[in-house]
């Protein structure tokens, strides 16, 4: 019987892949896997529909043109793309929090914990998803609760802007703590940026030193004083990356307050393969009278 309810659930997710590609045109590489969000029984014929939410690695042009030529093409008079923007409801985070049993809730968690980004930003220590500052961009700060087991949650002493740099997450078990990365494609370019700000949590006034590494491989020696980021371009080999924090002091906690990866456009840094990958030097504001992080 479990042999039967894989075997239904395996077609169920594939044939709604094999229905994308053959009514819209666009190729099964550039799906990420579908993503189950819930079912309804219709009025007439109570026959039942399962909704399902995939990303496609295309842009909007030019799915409309291998729409024009989809094997199925017939079935739909035309095809929409509008821009679409996720973001918290206070009144959906308020619900969440007074009652953590509540399906909003759970239906949230299970949709969040199973999706795979394209723009990824996590908010290392926070105990709340936040949205960014300027509402014209709504980019989504993510806890880092779905993408690490290890460390502990600390609040800084003192007030730091962005918001993403008043919290951390630390590491004083462990030579080795990893952040697992759920990635909407593989072999795609990524560009990945930690963040560091020491601010003297632990009262020791010792900024730490420890190693960054990203997939296995060296990524930057980190020294935290007082803050700041490490960024690379990199091409993931798999639907996820790791990012580890390693110690290379045994009387010096790791720790880490924002960890993002962001798809690049295939056409940028056309020299990044998988044998290259480009890592920050600098990057100079001209003409600020300001830091911008």
């Amino acid at each position: 019987m479990d042999l039967i309810n894989r075997n239904i659930s395996r077609e169920m997710f594939d044939s709604i892949i094999r229905e994308v590609v053959e009514e819209i045109g666009v190729p099964a590489a550039s799906l990420c896997d579908p993503v189950f969000i819930g079912i309804s029984r219709r009025i007439l014929n109570v026959r039942p529909a399962a909704f399902f939410f995939i990303k496609c690695s295309l842009q909007s042009n030019e799915i409309q043109q291998l729409y024009l030529g989809a094997q199925d093409g017939y079935e739909s008079t035309q095809l929409y793309t509008v821009t679409m923007y996720y973001k918290f409801g206070n009144q959906l985070n308020l619900k969440c929090l007074s009652n953590r049993k509540s399906k909003v809730c759970m239906f949230d968690e299970i949709f969040h914990n199973r999706l795979r980004h394209d723009d990824l930003r996590i908010d290392c220590g926070s105990s709340l998803n936040q949205m960014n500052p300027q509402p014209e961009t709504y980019l989504e700060w993510h806890t880092d609760k779905s993408f690490i087991k290890t460390g502990q949650n600390k609040l800084l002493p003192t007030n730091h802007t962005p918001t993403q740099l008043k919290t951390l997450r630390f590491f004083p078990k462990g030579q080795k703590n990893c952040y697992n990365l759920p990635l909407f494609t593989q072999y795609y370019k990524f560009l990945f940026r930690a963040g560091f700000c020491y601010a003297n949590y632990n009262g020791l006034s010792k900024p730490p030193s420890f190693r960054l590494e990203i997939d296995g491989h060296f990524w930057a020696s980190v020294t935290t004083s007082p803050s700041e980021y490490h960024e690379l371009l990199y091409i993931i080999q798999e639907k996820q990356a790791t990012v580890c924090l390693v110690w290379t002091n045994d009387d010096e906690v790791s720790f880490i307050s924002s960890l993002g990866a962001t798809a690049q456009l295939s056409d940028l840094y056309k020299f990044v393969d998988n044998k290259t990958t480009l890592f920050l030097h600098s990057r100079i504001n001209y003409g600020a009278n300001k830091r911008v992080e």
